[in-house]
């Protein structure tokens, strides 16, 4: 894929962190460089909205991946397919993974129809969801 774009929703109940994070994005600083996977993929970064977001329950278009525990409903449509992998969740001050969840999603990046716990409304689209792993 070509000049691939991923969109990253994050919330920390500490608010220093939150507000410091909000700044660094912002002012386009990184404490370390962003990469997509292997060091000679430098990633690019830029801070898009900080809103309240609200629950979103029922059927709705889901743009994020989500652990499959949290799935209560999903209606596949056309070629609409869906994986499940594990990823790292949290990673140490070495630079470790300690700790892993199994996620779902969509390898074309398109949205998922599904019923899921703990979604959450996009606040740019009406129709679109997301989640948090967390």
């Amino acid at each position: 894929m070509k000049d691939p774009e991923f969109e990253v929703f994050f919330h920390h109940k500490d608010k220093n962190l939150m507000d410091d994070l909000v700044t660094r994005l912002k002012s386009h600083k990184a404490v370390y460089t962003l990469y997509l996977g292997i060091t000679e993929c430098i990633a690019n970064f830029e801070f898009l909205w900080d809103e309240e977001v609200e629950t979103n329950e029922g059927l709705t278009r889901v743009i994020s991946v989500f652990k499959p525990t949290a799935l209560k409903e999903l209606k596949l449509e056309g070629t609409t397919g869906i994986v499940k992998e594990r990823i790292p969740l949290y990673i140490d001050a070495q630079r470790i993974r300690k700790l892993g969840e199994e996620v779902v999603f969509n390898p074309r990046a398109e949205p998922v129809l599904a019923d899921i716990a703990g979604a959450f409304r996009y606040p740019k689209s009406a129709d679109l969801s997301f989640a948090f792993l967390g």
